[in-house]
């Protein structure tokens, strides 16, 4: 398969009238299936009441054409919007935020004509159906709609059943399907000492879920298949939210590196890593965070990483300063755990004219590179002379003679 290729066909294509219409039908499915857009669903009944004729369109046109910022499917096409795989997370989550307004605005427009009594939740219920449908996405990801299901099911009291039901849907097949994978998530995420019995959740069981989830979202992403690399990466988002440190590292590492073109997002990598670290060290006085012996050097490096690319794309004095110290801190630290490559990192950022890491790894270079980009800016650049200056450093100078 020629993973490159066909990532490139999809996150080249624009929204056309085929397009839509299946996201209609979508859309449909949604209404009919999930309570928690009840009231839109109510909302297109009294729509369809007062405006159509009985036996032509119910609606469900009008409702995604709102979404879209447009009157009539047809109009569609002739934007030559780009799907959603053409564009960065961030971009995909501000158009469905967009997306979701219009679908408020619209409703609330014709409530007092339809005699629709819009409920106070009526923008979360527009946030909702919106993730469900996902109007302009080719491959649709089914994280909202099993999230909602899991969600329903605890409102119904059948998480028990349920649990089981994930269990072996990821253990009795070798490859699991998506909705299994991503209800363990949200059953980690929504299941409480009232909705799942103790027993459950202090079960062996119960902590396989989350590393079950973990090994299938890494194969996903590890595929080269641009549909599952995303399907990987928002499961690995979910597990981030457990709190998981080694999910979080990954999925830095993925938004960073292993995303499809369109989606690589440096810096939403860089706020991932920042956040799992701060964890990481939170948790640390308390034991051994990783099981393998690796995982600790790994965070470290990816954390080096993303900081030092985030350094090298602002041009903003103060996150400039406060990125600086911060991947400086980091480095001594790991530079005095003696994790391999880190003496010569910070040693290249802190005293670049150090005669003994010049002209020996290419990445010195570019590490003496940010720091001229880090001397253009006086208060940072005052900082690392005075750091420079330290016994801490010194000592690891010693190391190179």
């Amino acid at each position: 398969m020629n993973t490159t290729s066909n990532s490139k066909a999809l996150s080249s294509q624009t929204v056309d009238r085929k397009l839509a219409r299946e996201a209609t039908e979508r859309l449909k499915s949604a209404l009919k299936n999930f309570p928690c857009v009840s009231a839109i669903e109510s909302f297109r009944q009294a729509f369809h009441d007062t405006y159509h004729v009985q036996g032509q369109q119910s609606g469900y046109t009008d409702l995604l054409t709102a979404m879209l910022g447009v009157e009539r499917l047809d109009e569609v096409t002739p934007l030559a919007l780009v799907v959603d795989e053409g564009l960065s997370w961030n971009l995909v989550r501000d158009r469905r935020k967009v997306q979701a307004d219009r679908l408020d605005v619209f409703i609330k427009r014709h409530a007092v004509e339809t005699g629709f009594l819009a409920p106070d939740n009526l923008l979360v219920q527009c946030q909702y159906l919106v993730e469900l449908v996902q109007p302009l996405t080719i491959a649709e990801d089914k994280y909202a709609a099993n999230f909602h299901y899991i969600d329903q099911a605890k409102s119904e009291g059948r998480l028990a059943e349920v649990f089981r039901d994930v269990y072996e849907g990821l253990f009795a097949n070798e490859v699991p399907e998506q909705k299994f994978v991503y209800q363990a998530i949200a059953l980690r995420l929504l299941a409480d000492e009232e909705s799942l019995p103790a027993s459950i959740r202090t079960s062996g069981a119960w902590e396989m879920l989350v590393l079950e989830v973990g090994i299938v979202a890494t194969r996903w992403i590890n595929s080269e298949e641009p549909v599952k690399t995303w399907r990987g990466i928002m499961a690995l988002s979910g597990i981030h939210q457990l709190g998981e440190i080694y999910a979080g590292h990954q999925l830095a590492q993925s938004l960073f590196f292993k995303a499809d073109a369109p989606r690589i997002d440096k810096q939403l990598a860089l706020e991932v890593i920042e956040l799992t670290f701060e964890q990481y060290l939170q948790r640390r006085p308390y034991g051994p965070v990783f099981s393998s012996e690796g995982s600790e050097p790994e965070l470290y490096r990816c954390y080096n990483t993303i900081v030092g690319e985030g350094i090298r794309n602002s041009d903003e004095p103060a996150e400039i300063d406060r990125l600086t110290r911060n991947l400086v801190t980091v480095q001594l630290e790991a530079a005095e755990k003696r994790i391999e490559g880190f003496a010569a990192c910070v040693l290249c950022i802190l005293t670049p004219d150090f005669t003994p890491l010049h002209g020996v790894d290419p990445e010195n270079e570019r590490l003496h590179a940010l720091r001229r980009k880090i001397s253009l800016f006086p208060k940072t650049e005052a900082w690392c002379q005075e750091q420079a200056k330290s016994p801490r450093v010194k000592s690891l100078q010693s190391r190179f003679y």
